[in-house]
Formats: C-alpha cells, structure tokens, sequence
C-alpha cells in the first residue's frame, strides 16, 4: 500500500439550472429544494443564485419562465490521504459512483483504518475529489456501495429509496425461505441484538442452495437499514452468517473472511430520472 498526500484541493462545486414553472419567492423555492445546510451555503456564498443571468437584491418573487443558476460550492476538502488498494469501479457520472468494496475494508476512515479504506482508494483513483459514502457496508462485508460525489447528490441519493439485494452463507442448513420481523437495537459499543426497545427491521431470507459443509447460501432482501440487520437477523434465527465472529458462535470460514455480499443496487436516478441497476 502507498499513501500519497494532497495539500492543495481541487476547488470542487455543483451548478443546477432550474426553469421556473410557478411563481414563488426566492426563500419558498430554496427551502423546497435543498436541506438548510446547504441553503444557508449558498446564500453566505457571494454570487452562487443568478436569477435570468444577472443580480439580484432581497428575496426576489420568482415568475414562471425565470431561469434560476445555483452554483453550490464543495464545503469539505479532499480526504488527505490515499492509498493504491484494490477497489472495482463500476460505474462513474459526475455526481455519483458505483464501487465494489473487497472485504476487510471499512468504507470510511476509522480508528486503525484511517489510510486504508475505501474513501483513501479512491481519492486514490480520482484525487481532488470529495466523496460521500450513500450506502455504507460493515468493514467484512464486501460488494457494491453507492458514494456521492457532491454535496446535493448526498442528500438526494439519501432520500432515495435504494433497493439492494445480498448473498450470504448461513452456518447449518436454513429449512426453508423465511422473512424476519424483528426489532434491531444497539447493546453496546458496535454489538446489536434484537430487543422490543429497538426500531422495526425485516429482512427476507431466501434459500437458494446447501453447500457440501452443510451451510446454507441465501439471498437476503432488506426491508429497513439496521447496522448490521443481516448479520443480527441471521443470529437471531440461529443460522449466524459464516465467518461473522462479533454474532455467530461458529468459526467455519475464520481464515476466509465473513460470508456476506451486497450483489445489486437498484435505483431510479434522481438527475436524469432513468432506472439504474448494478449487480455483481
């Protein structure tokens, strides 16, 4: 692994054009369209709202057939380091990737991971970027993840509903296709267990095959974003995921990592509106 350091970022900004349908003041149609974060950006940021090309002053009622130019600057910086790891890019746009994650990676700096993660990889690959992690996956959990590329991508990519489908091999055989409906809450430090005290989550655990070692592949659907829901559900069914030494009892797959994969991402793009799909 090789670190490499920036010192001078890339100036990095997003610029939407809207084309005005109803009249509405300037206020009404910034709180519809961006978080407050990022509207008080904007408006502390000299320049950034053209109203038809030009100026304005105050908080100008906007007509239809106004044309209005947004320009949202880039608030973070380019992460500091990056490291020559080995990551798949699937797909790139410019406010977006696709990006299939090996396992034994964290996707974002952590205490003992602060070079070699995902965000270190690919400031690697793209240096003077800005990434955001959309779909976070467990350090020992491998496959695609979705990483914004600007700010307003970030927080529209979070809202959109993102179907993402696994695979993983369950210690012993599972007899048969079952959905869990159980709540998920955080025990203490990074554990989770299954407790009436914690929010709602579903996860579908399709069989698919039995493997010679007597374990059980599956596909699993989530219906909820729990940290760690498959991992836990699993647990909590009595098939823990192989591999998974913080919730299963069983080592079978130690030495070759946790047996769990994010295989596909479906979503409907929220710039260009198409039906974008990923699978590994």
């Amino acid at each position: 692994m090789r670190a490499l350091y920036f010192s001078n970022p890339i100036k990095m900004e997003k610029i939407f054009t809207f084309k005005i349908t109803d009249s509405q003041p300037l206020s009404k149609f910034m709180d519809k369209h961006f978080s407050a974060r990022t509207a008080t950006l904007i408006k502390n940021t000299p320049g950034s709202v053209k109203l038809n090309g030009g100026d304005f002053v105050g908080n100008p009622e906007l007509k239809e057939g106004d044309t209005l130019h947004i320009t949202v600057p880039e608030r973070l910086k380019p992460f500091e380091k990056a490291a020559n790891l080995p990551i798949n890019v699937i797909y790139k746009c410019e406010d977006y990737l696709v990006v299939e994650k090996p396992a034994a990676m964290p996707c974002i700096p952590t205490k003992g991971h602060f070079a070699d993660n995902l965000i270190a990889a690919l400031t690697y690959l793209y240096p003077g970027e800005v990434f955001r992690v959309v779909t976070r996956l467990d350090k020992d959990t491998s496959g695609l993840v979705l990483v914004a590329l600007n700010a307003p991508a970030h927080e529209v990519l979070s809202q959109t509903e993102i179907e993402k489908k696994y695979t993983a091999e369950l210690v012993g055989k599972l007899a048969s296709s079952v959905t869990v409906n159980a709540k998920i809450y955080r025990e203490s430090g990074m554990k989770r267990i299954v407790c009436d005290r914690g929010k709602p989550s579903k996860t579908h655990f399709k069989v698919l095959s039995y493997t010679d070692e007597g374990n059980t592949l599956c596909e699993c659907t989530l219906f909820t974003g729990r940290t760690h829901q498959i991992r836990v559900h699993s647990a909590y069914i009595g098939h823990p995921v192989v591999g998974d030494l913080l919730y299963g009892t069983d080592e079978r797959g130690k030495n070759e990592g946790q047996k769990l994969e994010c295989v596909s991402l479906s979503f409907v793009d929220p710039f260009s509106k198409e039906k974008k799909s990923f699978t590994i």
